[in-house]
């Protein structure tokens, strides 16, 4: 994985650093069928549509986060 950095933005000080990181996981979901879970350790909701698709792809998923700064996944 390959961290690039991205200025915030001026919306919320948001940056796009999370679209780098979900790519890895779905590249390894479709390249290597024998990866069969996945964890996820984070407090931002960003990362829920790359937990709906792993799921879709009947990848077990295992997600950490600390509860008082967890967003929850509609």
């Amino acid at each position: 994985m390959e961290l690039i950095d991205v200025p915030p933005s001026t919306r919320a000080g948001r940056t796009g650093r999370t679209c780098g990181w979900s790519s890895t996981p779905l590249e390894l979901c479709y390249a290597r069928e024998h990866i069969d879970t996945f964890a996820i350790a984070s407090g931002d909701s960003d990362f829920c549509p790359l937990a709906y698709k792993l799921r879709e792809n009947n990848r077990v998923l295992i997600g950490l986060g600390v509860k008082e700064a967890t967003s929850p996944c509609s």
